[in-house]
């Protein structure tokens, strides 16, 4: 709204001098009462701004198991790496859990085809009377392979899964394949994701879970839908290794902010190599990790009920001030308009003056 202002403010100071001060003083007061406006809706804003209510707590303990800043090997891939790493780190956790998360790519297969990772899967969940939540490439109706997130109960039983909706394009599908086959690069993504086309609340603790994958998290209407759906907190399961050390983990645990912060909702970051991190209903970040090294980060977050205004209304207030931002820039062109005309006129009466003279 700041923004706005200014960008008015300056469609109303344009090069061309006023004709005569009393144009000059109504910019003036215009601009004053457009700013007075945007003191008085943030304090508005914050006085009655939304408090969300607390339905309890979620004792959870993530997973980061690549410490490999590279790609990983075929026999490195072959012999499960990534999941053998996972379950070691597993192996550390001691008492009761809520929710464990072995985050984005963490599995190299599907457990409900391997019955043996299954079973050290589910081990691991009995041991810690939590829920289980994995991320591994599971099969899609109608063939292909789905990247999906999987939840078990302390019991063994698989209470569901959410398969990613939103895609990477050239990263986990390649848009017009067989017309850009030619683009050797492109062999880099052997095989194409088939998306998800709903959404799965879990359950741990007592609380209504949602979860995104990866970059759905940039995607405000998925994790508002969730919220409206029920859920009491978010996770943001994600591999981001391919990025290495450049800023983008960074962007997309400040991504996992706005999302908490628009919604009231906690959101546990789960990153395979980081950044790993915890973000509570404000929006601030606690626990983060450093990039490529295992790390256990565990701790207990309070969930949330209830609707912000985004949540209510989504992205009309957004669409709403950029209309208005239109509005003002079409007022200010048509008075810098007028202002032309009105010393057009008025010299051309002084040249008529002058002329008589």
């Amino acid at each position: 709204m700041v923004d706005f202002g200014i960008a008015a403010r300056q469609r109303l100071r344009r090069r061309e001098p006023p004709p005569t001060r009393n144009l000059a003083d109504r910019a003036w007061r215009w601009s004053a009462v457009g700013l007075a406006s945007v003191v008085a809706l943030t304090l508005l804003a914050d006085v009655f701004r939304y408090e969300p209510r607390v339905t309890g707590t979620l004792h959870f303990a993530l997973l980061q198991g690549n410490d490999q800043n590279r790609n990983l090997t075929a026999a490195e891939e072959y012999n499960q790496y990534l999941t053998r790493r996972h379950l070691t780190l597993a192996a550390q956790l001691h008492g009761k859990y809520d929710l464990i998360v072995f985050p984005e790519s963490a599995l190299e297969r599907d457990p409900e085809i391997y019955p043996e990772l299954r079973a050290q899967l589910v081990a691991v969940a009995a041991k810690h009377d939590a829920v289980l939540l994995v991320n591994a490439r599971t099969r899609a109706r109608g063939g292909g392979l789905h990247n999906a997130n999987l939840a078990y109960d302390p019991d063994g039983r698989l209470q569901g899964s959410y398969a990613k909706q939103h895609l990477v394009p050239f990263g986990e599908y390649v848009p017009w394949r067989s017309v850009l086959g030619f683009i050797d690069e492109l062999r880099q993504v052997p095989f194409d994701y088939v998306a998800g086309h709903r959404r799965t609340l879990f359950h741990a603790g007592g609380h209504k879970i949602a979860t995104v994958i990866c970059f759905e998290s940039a995607f405000t209407d998925l994790v508002r839908d969730n919220v409206r759906d029920g859920a009491e907190a978010i996770v943001v399961s994600t591999n981001n290794r391919s990025y290495r050390r450049s800023g983008l983990a960074a962007q997309h645990l400040a991504l996992s902010q706005m999302r908490a912060a628009e919604t009231a909702r906690p959101i546990l970051h789960a990153s395979i190599s980081g950044i790993t991190g915890v973000v509570d209903s404000d929006g601030d970040v606690h626990d983060t990790s450093r990039l490529f090294v295992n790390k256990v980060t565990t701790g207990t977050i309070h969930t949330t009920t209830g609707e912000t205004p985004y949540v209510r209304i989504g992205n009309w207030a957004v669409l709403g001030s950029g209309l208005a931002l239109v509005i003002a820039a079409a007022v200010g062109e048509l008075n810098r308009r007028r202002r032309q005309g009105a010393v057009l006129d008025s010299s051309v009466a002084k040249g008529h003056v002058d002329g008589r003279r």
